[in-house]
């Protein structure tokens, strides 16, 4: 299953992409990783239940107008939605505490952006259920976030170098975590 993550944002959208491995043969999609997730050591490779897939960020600039700026965030987020054909969304649930300026855009972005996912399984993460599943505290610091979405990806510090992408792979992340516990409860 592959899952795209999204971090909303008016001027920077963070997108991440995390394949979800139902069975050992589900796991050869991901071969075409621009980077290797397998573990090696044995002689059969042992493959792990999550794989970082891609990631990248929609900017804006403010030279743009505000409605050619969701019109531009709508048709990048297209364009990665064509490309990689994920099974699920899963986004984030906005949480305003300090730029109150911005609640407006970031929540007509986030229209846009629900509006341009609306052909696909939807699913919301508030920054609290991100932080509590991915560090086990809801207090958690963006930075052990990003630490960990590291560590369970077993991704170098390089490989995604923007915290908006980051935190877009950590919802991805999390949506994983969540759907595989909600399976496990349905049975």
């Amino acid at each position: 299953m592959l899952i795209l993550g999204i971090d909303v944002g008016f001027a920077r959208t963070g997108w991440g992409l995390v394949h979800k491995c139902t069975k050992p043969r589900n796991c050869e999609v991901c071969k075409k990783n621009k980077f290797d997730s397998v573990e090696k050591g044995n002689s059969k490779p042992r493959y792990k239940e999550y794989h970082y897939i891609d990631s990248g960020l929609i900017e804006t600039t403010n030279s743009q107008s505000y409605l050619s700026r969701l019109i531009f965030l709508a048709e990048e987020l297209k364009k990665v939605l064509s490309k990689f054909q994920p099974d699920e969304v899963a986004i984030e649930e906005l949480f305003f505490f300090k730029n109150h300026k911005t609640v407006i855009q970031v929540s007509e972005a986030r229209g846009v952006i629900l509006l341009t996912c609306k052909d696909y399984k939807l699913f919301e993460y508030t920054p609290l259920q991100v932080k509590q599943t991915l560090t086990g505290a809801g207090r958690a610091e963006k930075k052990q976030v990003q630490e960990m979405t590291r560590r369970l990806l077993s991704l170098d510090p390089t490989q995604i170098k923007q915290d908006d992408e980051a935190d877009a792979v950590a919802i991805a992340l999390t949506h994983g975590f969540y759907t595989r516990v909600n399976i496990k409860n349905e049975n």
